[in-house]
């Protein structure tokens, strides 16, 4: 849980292109976020298996609505209007419900002649630091 101590800051406020995570959230609860983080290892003789792991999120607050009231300066379009609501991004990535595949892939590990290889089968995806980094890696 998050909570917003002070007030929504007055020299942020007067910058209509930066004023809109400002406005979003009064003095009080910002975020109640709930994450999951599941995953899972079914493994054969200790040689052959599978690895799923996936997120899911929800937030609360963003659904209870938010405070911005300023449809002047919202920095945010629907149908080519000028729009309070949540871009999709936003209203997927931090209100959710959502969730998203993280590892799916087979491993396993054998003999080619007296050469031990291990295999694994799957999207490529490597975890740098806190962060996923999805497609291709570099060689």
């Amino acid at each position: 849980m998050a909570y917003r101590v002070n007030d929504q800051n007055e020299a942020i406020l007067k910058n209509p292109n930066n004023d809109d995570g400002n406005r979003n959230f009064d003095k009080g609860i910002v975020s109640n976020r709930l994450d999951l983080f599941s995953e899972i290892d079914l493994v054969y003789k200790r040689y052959y298996g599978i690895r799923i792991s996936g997120a899911a999120w929800y937030d609360q607050r963003y659904h209870d609505g938010l405070d911005n009231d300023s449809l002047a300066t919202a920095n945010n379009t629907e149908n080519k209007s000028p729009s309070l609501d949540l871009n999709n991004y936003v209203d997927s990535y931090y209100a959710g419900p959502d969730c998203e595949l993280l590892d799916a892939f087979v491993f396993g590990k054998f003999h080619l002649s007296s050469i031990p290889v291990n295999v694994k089968i799957g999207p490529a995806l490597g975890h740098v630091g806190g962060e996923s980094v999805v497609g291709r890696l570099p060689a």
